[in-house]
């Protein structure tokens, strides 16, 4: 079993989810607005009871991300138990604990691909 990349899968959630919405650059005054924007967007669909839907996908993602689930509940201070008996609580922890990261990779990958301007 391949260990699922969650950075990898946040970031490209990020890239589609600019491309669906169309999200036009030129409305932000600086790449902090246009983030901030995208992470109060992002976390709630991000944290809308569960990405995946299914405790069963929930925890093959999770499998061999004990590390980066720790580090999460730690950044996040999520609650322990409830990551233990919820695996897509757990998930969803981990995405919300990545999104920043996410967002600035990908508007830095989508600029270095000349989708977007000035950022």
């Amino acid at each position: 079993m391949e260990t699922y990349d969650y950075r990898e899968a946040v970031k490209n959630d990020v890239i589609e989810y600019i491309q669906e919405e169309n999200i036009c650059f030129d409305e932000y005054d600086s790449k902090e607005h246009l983030q901030e924007y995208l992470y109060d967007n992002l976390s709630i669909n991000f944290s809308v009871s569960s990405y995946t839907c299914n405790s069963w996908v929930a925890e093959q993602n999770l499998a061999h991300n004990l590390k980066l689930l720790d580090e999460a509940l730690n950044c996040l201070c999520a609650d322990y138990q409830e990551a233990l008996k919820n695996p897509e609580f757990a998930d969803v922890t981990i995405r919300l604990y990545l999104l920043p990261e996410a967002i600035a990779t990908a508007l830095d990958e989508l600029n270095a691909k000349n989708k977007v301007g000035g950022y």
